[in-house]
């Protein structure tokens, strides 16, 4: 199990991964949930992650949000350009 390890970056990666498929799945609200707490936690330790935005860009598109799907969009660009 990933959570058990020690790595605390593999296991932000394996829960992205979960909410992409979750996504997938269009199960929104719950893959909506564990991105934006891998949100806090990247913010939290200082790693924000352009992959974490480009999936919260897309979870607000498939909401129909689509100024917050901007938001994400814009933030996902700014990391590019660091």
């Amino acid at each position: 199990m990933r959570e058990s390890g020690t790595d605390v970056q593999a296991t932000r990666i394996a829960h992205w991964m979960v909410g992409r498929s979750l996504r997938a799945l269009n199960r929104i609200d719950e893959a909506l949930e564990i991105q934006l707490r891998l949100e806090r936690e990247g913010e939290a330790a200082g790693t924000p992650s352009p992959y974490v935005f480009e999936e919260l860009e897309l979870l607000y598109r498939a909401k129909g949000d689509q100024k917050r799907a901007d938001q994400y969009a814009e933030l996902r660009k700014s990391l590019a350009k660091q």
